[in-house]
């Protein structure tokens, strides 16, 4: 295929920007064509070009690939919103519309880039426009729907403008008149600087969603927003003539757009502002894309875990079953809800056990696929902790050897625990056949009704002596009864009587054995109405919450189910977002193996000849020193280079290991690393009389070879830059800090609530603080070899291990006062 040539450019430039306006405005329903025919990109003449010359004969150009790769770009995603348009999906395709939109503008961009650099004996085509004629006005710019006018001069006189243009500015005829008298409402609306800054400095504007206000031809003024573009036309000698205008209106698109960001806020103030615990769960992992103040004191969160996922931002869920239930819901679009069910969180600290009415409901895009789950939920702890009070209590009655009876309202009796039953002669089945006017004289029954029943309809409470019937024998038993009303604790209301009896009889119970229990079951009914009552107010107030949880989540249905469509939108986002990671992780994995690549060069490649300069070197010195004279001075410089070099290497090994480190922890002992750094260094700690004190230090997670390496390299280095003829003294000890407390200069790679801040003191020659930021930086040294050995990777190793844990550290010091440095880790959940 032959080269492009200047007009192969120019007609590459407007068949993609014509289709991108035509796509836009079918998409829209700005134009009556009904086939919109897309080529792959193989088969139209710019991808011809790119697969049989460019790609083959301009390879050495970086633009050649890009263009290629959006060039792609646009013909296939123009399939796919065509495809998502004709199958009744209109505005999922029209939000994918700016996307096209700017992978075309970028195309436009390469090719003028490339126009440049491949005709440079042409004028600058860059910026520039040819004025077509008047066939090629009638056959392009006539029939378009995308809005087409020509602008000539430096006032910008309209030479040209289509039916579209003319629809736009409300019918007036514009031709021959410049823009600025048939247009006035432009002024101070910054379009008329544009137009005169593209004039005189020939570069093109693009403008995108820009407001407009037009007169509509009857007298008003209307709002509009364009996308558009102001090209510089210019002659044969690159002089500017002209501006060449198009573009297309987006008002539709925009207030759409602004519809959704207002709709989707609204949905995010109703979770917030709810006032039952509310939150939203997108995607697969069950991202925490928004909660209000209330479920986040339910789980004992701060605002940090929006944006997590749910199994990191509460961890404590692990093991429990809300996670699988959430899976489930996700995958089958089935709503879940549960009553009283039991959940471990830690609240302050503290794990313990609550309990809470909760509805999981599946969010639906326009596929019908799931794409997040609502969660609702209600503490019901303290009703749940009442209830069990309640069958506690009824337990302790089933077993307890002392008369229980409840009766009903008017009379009947519900229930006689055994030990009544035995007591009067009675058997289970005859308990539901009696009435109270069986077990009293008429004596007691006139007491009951004039003493007992006001008693326990006004204070719920009576107590007095009296004498029940024995069902077999008609003996007359002397009891002490206390009485208690029951009310419903949702209504009020009063719903039964339970009495207590003990028998007076001397020979069935020692009274003191009795009062006992009474004392008991005294107590026993005193935290029954306790709770009861406690539950009555909570209930009352959860009854007045739920009426207007109902209320407004009535009210806000409609705009949750159209919230659902919005967000919808989201999905195709995320997946992009994907692709992006994906393409990250990869060049991550491509830039650990050239690492390792040159950790093996390091450790083998680079170190053998080393080794022979150092082992022929020792075979000279031995064999033939004394030949060597003043030469053997020579000899040992080189040799002392080349263990130096060897040192080198091997700390750049050391530091390339670690910069590629896989996050692969384990519970470590700072304590016992200590240790073993200490006995790897017993000898240099002889050597110099080091006191080494080092205090009890905390386990972490972390990599135990890289956590020794760092306390390696300190100690090492309190060791060496010692104050002469004075013994090495260094200090090891750790504190707990919050994160609130941390010093201003500390940025941990990880954020926690705690860190362990570690420390290590000498009172060594220490280092002027303005070098703080330089110590830690690889091949930095503060002195010369001459005084202290070593190759200035030591500390920039020590602050990459401390990153790789999630943390920071930081140097304090003063020339001759020693040095200390902090190590801030993280305290593990």
């Amino acid at each position: 295929m032959k080269p492009f040539t200047t007009h192969d450019f120019q007609q590459a430039k407007a068949n993609h920007l014509l289709f991108k306006r035509q796509l836009s405005a079918s998409l829209y329903n700005q134009t009556t064509e009904q086939d919109i025919r897309i080529l792959s990109q193989y088969a139209c003449t710019l991808g011809q070009w790119l697969y049989n010359h460019a790609l083959i004969d301009h390879e050495e150009i970086d633009e050649v690939y890009e263009l290629e790769r959006v060039h792609a770009l646009v013909h296939t995603r123009s399939r796919a919103l065509l495809k998502t348009y004709t199958t009744g999906h209109v505005e999922e395709a029209r939000r994918g519309l700016p996307e096209l939109e700017q992978a075309t503008d970028r195309l436009v961009e390469l090719l003028d880039t490339l126009e440049r650099k491949l005709l440079p004996g042409t004028p600058e085509i860059l910026d520039q426009a040819i004025i077509p004629g008047p066939e090629i006005l009638q056959d392009f710019f006539v029939h378009s729907p995308v809005i087409h006018c020509i602008l000539t001069g430096p006032t910008h006189i309209y030479s040209f403008a289509n039916p579209a243009h003319e629809a736009l500015v409300g019918g007036r005829k514009v031709v021959g008149k410049p823009i600025r008298d048939v247009l006035p409402e432009l002024a101070d609306q910054g379009f008329f600087e544009l137009l005169d800054e593209v004039y005189t400095q020939s570069k093109p504007y693009v403008g995108r969603e820009m407001s407009i206000v037009l007169d509509n031809g009857r007298g008003t003024n209307r709002q509009a927003y364009l996308n558009f573009i102001y090209q510089p036309i210019k002659n044969a000698l690159g002089q500017t003539e002209g501006i060449l205008a198009y573009g297309t209106e987006v008002t539709d698109q925009v207030a759409a757009r602004k519809k959704v960001e207002e709709s989707e806020a609204r949905f995010r103030s109703i979770i917030e502002e709810a006032p039952v615990a509310t939150c939203l769960f997108v995607g697969p992992d069950m991202r925490v894309d928004v909660a209000n103040d209330l479920m986040l004191r339910y789980w004992g969160k701060s605002r940090s875990v929006l944006g997590q996922p749910l199994i990191k931002g509460v961890p404590e869920l692990v093991g429990q079953p809300f996670l699988d239930i959430l899976d489930t819901v996700f995958k089958t679009g089935k709503t879940y809800k549960a009553k009283a069910a039991s959940a471990e969180l830690k609240l302050n600290g503290v794990l313990g056990t609550y309990y809470f009415d909760f509805t999981y409901k599946p969010l639906f895009n326009e596929q019908g696929q799931v794409y997040a789950i609502i969660d609702t939920a209600i503490d019901v702890t303290n009703q749940v902790l009442v209830q069990q009070q309640q069958l506690q209590l009824a337990a302790i009655v089933e077993k307890v050897p002392i008369y229980v009876t409840i009766t009903s309202l008017d009379g009947n009796i519900q229930y006689i625990n055994p030990f009544g039953q035995q007591l009067l002669g009675l058997t289970p089945d005859e308990v539901r056949t009696k009435h109270l006017r069986d077990f009293f004289v008429e004596e007691d029954m006139n007491i009951l009704g004039n003493e007992a029943l006001p008693a326990l309809l006004t204070s719920h409470h009576w107590e007095g002596k009296l004498h029940m019937r024995h069902f077999q024998t008609g003996e007359l038993i002397p009891f002490d009864t206390t009485s208690l009303a029951l009310t419903d604790p949702t209504t009020g209301n009063l719903e039964a009587l339970v009495a207590v009896n003990r028998d007076l009889r001397p020979e069935l119970l020692s009274m003191a054995q009795q009062d006992q229990i009474m004392q008991e079951l005294k107590a026993s009914e005193e935290r029954y109405r306790r709770l009861s009552a406690q539950l009555e107010e909570q209930v009352n107030e959860r009854t007045a919450e739920l009426a207007a949880i109902n209320e407004e989540l009535a009210a806000t249905n409609e705009e949750l189910a159209v919230t659902n469509e919005e967000l919808a939108s989201a999905n195709e986002e995320f997946a992009v977002t994907n692709e992006e990671l994906e393409e990250a992780n990869q060049l991550f994995s491509r830039s650990n193996q050239n690492l390792e690549r040159f950790a093996y060069i390091a450790s083998h490649d680079l170190q053998e000849p080393l080794r022979k300069v150092q082992q022929f070197g020792d075979l000279l010195s031995t064999q033939y020193g004394s030949q060597l004279g003043e030469g053997i001075m020579y000899l040992e410089r080189m040799q002392a280079a080349a263990t130096r070099m060897s040192t080198l290497i091997r700390d750049l090994l050391s530091f390339s290991r670690i910069s590629t480190w896989q996050d692969v922890t384990a519970l470590v002992s700072l304590t016992n690393v200590v240790e073993t750094v200490l006995n790897d260094l017993e000898l240099r700690i002889q050597e110099t009389g080091a006191i080494i004190q080092v205090e009890p230090l905390p386990n972490i997670q972390g990599d135990r070879s890289q956590l020794e390496q760092l306390f390696q390299n300190l100690l090492s280095n309190a060791l060496k830059f010692r104050k002469p003829n004075q013994p090495p003294q260094i200090h090891i000890h750790y504190q707990g800090i919050s994160a609130k407390d941390l010093p201003p200069t500390v940025k941990p790679a990880r954020q926690a609530r705690a860190y362990y801040q570690v420390q290590v003191s000498d009172n060594g020659i220490g280092f002027d603080e303005k070098y703080v930021d330089r110590i830690f930086q690889i091949f930095q040294r503060l002195h010369g070899k001459s005084e202290f050995a070593g190759t200035g990777i030591g500390l920039a190793i020590c602050e990459k291990v401390v990153t790789n844990h999630g943390g920071a550290i930081i140097a304090n010091s003063e020339p001759g006062q020693g040095a200390t440095f902090s190590i801030y880790l993280p305290v593990q959940s």
